[in-house]
């Protein structure tokens, strides 16, 4: 079986090198999966996707972004409903809410984004569901939103529904956190026996959560 994987807005929503959770599945997933590269104006065609991907951007270009997405939103709530993978990260999220600022968005979850002036940057050390070791990254973002309830994230961050992920963390997210990755790949290619075999990306995650401990220590 072949995967079909959406990677939506590829040239407007790259900030700090998300397009790695694009490189990553393409180097584990090889000839498995046809990687569609998408962007305003081009047609997407949602029923066909097995995973869609948008990254993190600055304002403007969510917002342009959303204007094109927009001609697609009963797509999009029933390829969610349909229980379809969908990953958003850092502020293309915001898409999703009701409204970013002043802007209508599309309105398929309940909350609302806001912009403020300074820059808000953190490392992220969180648990999510279905999976044993703790996620790390980084969220870097000048707005936020007033979500309550589906967090992604066990720092109530993000949003879960079904298989829609939601989040303000970047890092990129699934090059960081191999446990998460590898469960990713197992449902997608619905392989309950896979192993990621990536012995870099399991290092880099071992190598940082003993900095976290080190640093903590310290401190």
């Amino acid at each position: 079986m072949k995967l079909t994987i959406a990677y939506l807005y590829y040239d407007l929503l790259n900030l700090c090198g998300e397009n790695g959770n694009i490189k990553v599945l393409k180097s584990i997933l090889k000839d498995k999966a046809d990687i569609k590269y998408l962007t305003i104006d081009d047609k997407k065609e949602f029923e066909k996707y097995d995973l869609v991907y948008i990254g993190h951007g600055i304002n403007e270009n969510v917002k342009l972004a959303l204007n094109d997405l927009k001609k697609y939103k009963n797509d999009i709530e029933k390829y969610i409903e349909n229980n379809k993978f969908f990953i958003s990260t850092g502020s293309s999220y915001e898409m999703f809410g009701k409204k970013i600022d002043d802007v209508e968005a599309l309105n398929i979850f309940d909350y609302s984004s806001k912009t403020f002036e300074k820059n808000e940057v953190f490392e992220v050390n969180a648990f999510v569901d279905d999976c044993s070791s703790t996620i790390v990254g980084i969220i870097n973002r000048t707005s936020s939103n007033d979500n309550k309830k589906n967090y992604f994230l066990s720092i109530n961050e993000g949003i879960k529904y079904k298989n829609f992920i939601g989040t303000y963390l970047l890092g990129p997210l699934l090059v960081r956190n191999p446990e998460f990755l590898e469960n990713l790949i197992k449902k997608l290619t619905k392989n309950p026996d896979y192993k990621l075999e990536n012995k870099f990306a399991i290092n880099a995650y071992n190598d940082t959560l003993a900095r976290k401990k080190y640093k903590k220590y310290k401190d």
